[in-house]
């Protein structure tokens, strides 16, 4: 690990001048939040203790697929709670996420995504990333992207916790575990029965929710919600010409619907899932005719997942699962070739079937072994791409099956000591057997500090769409020779608390990339293709603090550097930023019947695929929550971007854009009621 570590960060240099101001805000906010005085903490009330959550009850079951305390798992674990969400007012996946230490998001007018220790490819569609819900996978059987933006599936308000693993989780999960494991767990209900919202937002948003909760021997609950938002007004520079409409776009309007409904009856789960979300892309991606209405993307998901589960970890533990799901994806672009106007359209249709089992079981005081195995069909993996005159360039009529054994032994070596190792072995149809090990040692050399060394290997299999999709060789062709894309990690952190009130962790980490799977123009004939070219190298550092204060107030800060690079040019990744900070500050007023919070991030400057730079950026979020006090109903503000800093995220193969422009200043109103 050290030579890969050390020369990754040779190469890059240490940089840090330009986190100054995220450093200033560091100051600025933890004065303001100690500043609430020396009183005795007050009674939890709104404030629902969130500290004890995080710093002291961190349970996690997606690093080893059973429940544990987050300091010992043999990954690095952050945790985002239902508590976060709500004071921070996380509307997506992707905004919870961006709060974590070295995480990042680009939007692209049209899909959010995910960034990981300097890794976030143009083209991926966030397929590096698991991503599941209560444990079963969500990533769609075609494009295999984590849903992170308003596609997924599951309402904000329904989430429990975020349990993010950093780092490769292919050793339990197989594909797409490259770069992180995102677990989110939903709640299991609330005791009042009814609750219902509503919203409102800049850019013409409006939406709202209605949930049903009944505990019980037969616990249910349900959930649906809707949202509407016209977006905004948009220019781009590089578009600005009469043909174009002098560059200015409108059509970047979302809508979407979930429902979610869960019943749980001793050792069984049932939980079904739909979602739907469309989306205007206004950014004439692909040649598209700028500020046309009918550009459009739409994402529909569904599934329903049967879980049974007996026994716990700690002697034994059976469980068993199946699901059967849809994803569908439609896509209208109007294109102008000289010769009029055209509609072309792209159809995707995914089923699958999938099957898992696992087995926890302890020998005597030492072992905890753990057994499982993973079944998927994909019955259907459709791509068609079409004019709309039925003039058809493409139709991949495609299916696919896997399978995974996995086995994971935690030996403990002393009451101190714990070594983690896990191997699985995958089958596909497709390009034959992969491995993905995993090695970790835990060490609690006192009862204040933890302290593990962790190397793990990972795959993922190229999707659907990388091997077989294209437009009829207009702009894109395919690649069905692609094979996988490969990971090598190491990883040394070290996790200590301060006393009662503060905790401090310290990672550092060295990654490989092999085989990596890129979106390119081939030079040949200037078509868009998949190819695996790349060798990259991702080396850095992550430091972070949590403190709480007196009165309830509560602080976390990080800054992160992570240098990702080509191997062949040298060169910095497009897309990827050597430094991230991040200040998170929370302080209660009124008798905690006021929360107020407030959120810094800073991005440093990251390259762009046509060699440009999408320059450094600072943006501050503030949020102020109100409550009954008994909390019957509830009354949260918010403001994105408070100084309207308008980020700018690099722009993919697809787009004239070198940059894309996002928000800006946001004003959003939610008022809740619960009976």
């Amino acid at each position: 690990m050290s030579a890969l570590w050390w020369r990754a960060m040779w190469n890059g240099g240490a940089g840090g001048q330009r986190g100054g101001c995220a450093g200033a805000a560091v100051v600025a906010l933890l004065a303001w939040c100690q500043a609430g005085g020396a009183a005795a903490p007050s009674p939890a009330g709104l404030a629902d203790l969130s500290l004890e959550e995080l710093m002291d009850v961190r349970v996690v079951v997606a690093a080893s697929r059973h429940a544990e305390d987050a300091r010992t798992a043999p990954s690095s674990v952050s945790v985002i709670t239902a508590a976060e969400i709500r004071r921070f007012g996380y509307r997506t996946l992707g905004d919870a996420l961006a709060s974590v230490r070295g995480l990042y998001t680009a939007y692209d007018r049209n899909y959010q995504y995910v960034g990981v220790r300097g890794i976030l490819r143009p083209g991926d569609y966030g397929s590096r990333m698991l991503v599941l819900v209560d444990g079963f996978r969500v990533n769609d059987p075609v494009y295999n992207q984590g849903p992170v933006g308003g596609e997924f599936p599951v309402d904000m308000a329904l989430v429990e916790r975020i349990e993010v693993v950093h780092g490769p989780g292919s050793s339990l999960y197989g594909t797409n575990a490259l770069l992180a494991v995102v677990n989110v767990v939903t709640k299991a209900g609330d005791a009042r029965g009814t609750g219902v919202s509503a919203e409102v937002a800049s850019g013409g948003t409006a939406g709202g929710r209605v949930t049903f909760s009944r505990p019980g021997r037969t616990a249910v609950l349900v959930s649906g919600s809707l949202s509407d938002s016209d977006g905004r007004m948009l220019h781009f520079d590089e578009l600005d010409d009469p043909a174009s409409n002098s560059g200015y776009a409108s059509n970047d309007y979302e809508r979407r619907g979930s429902a979610f409904a869960r019943a749980m009856h001793g050792p069984l789960t049932v939980q079904a899932v739909y979602s739907s979300r469309e989306k205007g892309i206004p950014t004439g991606a692909w040649g598209m005719v700028l500020n046309d209405e009918r550009n459009r993307s739409l994402d529909e998901m569904a599934f329903v997942d049967l879980e049974w589960q007996r026994g716990a970890p700690e002697t034994l533990s059976v469980s068993a699962r199946v699901q059967h799901g849809a994803y569908s994806y439609e896509g209208d672009y109007v294109f102008d070739d000289g010769d009029g106007e055209h509609l072309n359209c792209d159809r995707t249709e995914g089923r699958w079937l999938s099957g898992e089992a696992l087995v926890v079981r302890r020998f005597g005081t030492r072992h905890l072994v753990s057994l499982g195995g993973e079944y998927r069909d994909n019955l259907r993996l459709d791509q068609l791409n079409f004019d709309g005159d039925g003039t058809s360039y493409l139709e991949s009529l495609e299916s696919s099956r896997f399978w995974g054994l996995y086995l994971q032994d935690e030996f403990g070596l002393s009451d101190a000591l714990t070594l983690h190792a896990g191997l699985r072995y995958d089958d596909y149809d497709t390009f034959g057997g992969d491995w993905s090990p995993r090695l970790s040692l835990v060490w609690l050399p006192t009862t204040r500090t933890v302290a593990k060394l962790i190397y793990g290997g990972a795959f993922r299999a190229p999707s659907p769409y990388e091997l077989y999709y294209h437009d009829g060789m207009r702009t894109q062709k395919p690649n069905p020779d692609l094979g996988p894309e490969s990971v090598t990690s190491y990883e040394a952190m070290v996790e200590h608390r301060i006393g009662r009130a503060s905790q401090v962790t310290v990672s550092v980490f060295a990654t490989e990339f092999t085989d990596l799977i890129g979106l390119a123009t081939d030079p040949t004939d200037s078509l868009l293709v998949y190819l695996n070219t790349d060798r990259a190298q991702s080396a850095g550092f992550e430091v972070e603090l949590e403190r709480r204060f007196v009165r309830g107030c509560w602080g976390r800060a990080s800054y992160s550097y992570q240098n990702a690079r080509d191997v062949a040019t040298g060169d910095r990744l497009s897309g990827s930023p050597q430094h991230l900070a991040k200040v998170h500050v929370t302080r209660p007023f009124a008798n905690d019947r006021l929360i107020g919070a407030l959120e810094v991030q800073y991005v440093g400057d990251r390259p762009t695929v046509r060699g440009g730079t999408a320059d450094a950026c600072v943006v501050v979020n503030a949020d102020l929550l109100a409550g009954s006090d008994d909390g019957a109903w509830t009354l949260s503000a918010s403001v994105d971007d408070v100084f309207d800093r308008k980020r700018q995220d690099p722009g993919s193969e697809e787009h004239v854009q070198d940059v894309i422009e996002q928000d800006g200043r946001t004003l959003r109103i939610e008022l809740s009621r619960r009976f």
